[in-house]
């Protein structure tokens, strides 16, 4: 399966905890609270921050507590947390390869290719960045495959002469998930580098309506039938693990790049096709959903 995805960032909250009572400042786009103690105050990440008292940049501002609790919990002055959400436009393809029997033939018998596929996710995303370095972020994103096509190729000798047919396809369904736990390296006012590991979940449906043979083949799709009738639906499970590294840079008070890049050195794949046209007991029949 091949993907390409576009992503923007519609929502974003920023948030700095710490100890000690609770001094909210007014800043552009985030709402702000510093809570520590006296001493250099932890790193917002943002560049100005205006209170009731004049402060030159966020990251070294004093702060009072204003509580006799706030020394006994400093430990927690520079923790921050961010969520918001996204959209994603995707463009990809989802191919299959059927063979036959290895125990009489290598024959590589039918190829099912979904291309074309587009669609449109809603994601949510959230990070927790410790006061230590430790971060522990997540995503949760939905979406529709609203577009796309199918080509159902079956090959000789399972088959004579070679057939190809066409399909249209709509109402796919994508859901995933993920969490990551990590730790960053390298911080700044203005920039973060963290390494993480995590696990996440992908599922992936496609339906193909309609058949149209495109090939010349007379016996498949011969008359064809009619595009608002279910052909075949692909269902599909990822679970897998990843290994990476993001990294933020601040180019001002409201903007902000952010690049990440990850290594899945496992994954596992679990999945169904259903050929509904052939389900029923006539002969070269399926009983069921085919399991991959």
């Amino acid at each position: 399966m091949r993907l390409l995805l576009v992503g923007i960032g519609l929502l974003g909250f920023a948030q700095v905890a710490g100890a000690g009572g609770i001094e909210p400042a007014a800043m552009r786009g985030s709402q702000i609270y510093e809570i520590a103690p006296a001493g250099p105050a932890m790193e917002s990440g943002l560049d100005s921050v205006a209170s009731a008292e004049p402060i030159e940049h966020a990251a070294y501002a004093p702060a009072r507590p204003s509580s006799p609790f706030a020394a006994n919990f400093a430990s927690f002055r520079g923790s921050s947390i961010e969520f918001g959400t996204r959209y994603w436009y995707g463009n990809g393809s989802l191919s299959k390869n059927l063979y036959d029997d290895p125990r009489s033939s290598t024959n590589m018998n039918s190829r099912l290719t979904f291309r074309g596929l587009t669609g449109g996710t809603f994601e949510g995303f959230g990070r927790w960045d410790g006061a230590t370095g430790i971060l522990v972020k997540g995503t949760v994103g939905l979406g529709d495959l609203r577009k796309g096509e199918l080509q159902d190729e079956d090959f000789p000798p399972a088959i004579s002469p070679y057939s190809s047919t066409l399909s249209a396809q709509h109402g796919g369904k994508i859901g995933y998930a993920n969490a990551d736990l990590g730790l960053t390296v390298m911080s700044s006012p203005q920039s973060r580098f963290s390494l993480f590991a995590g696990y996440g979940f992908l599922k992936e449906k496609v339906s193909a309506y309609g058949c149209t043979q495109v090939a010349t083949d007379p016996f498949v799709c011969v008359p064809s039938i009619p595009n608002n009738v279910l052909a075949i639906t692909e269902s599909t499970r990822w679970h897998f693990v990843r290994l990476g590294a993001t990294g933020d840079y601040n180019v001002t008070d409201r903007v902000k790049f952010t690049a990440e890049v990850a290594w899945v050195p496992y994954a596992l794949m679990s999945g169904t096709d259903a050929h509904w046209l052939r389900i029923g007991t006539a002969p070269f029949s399926f009983s069921g959903p085919i399991p991959e």
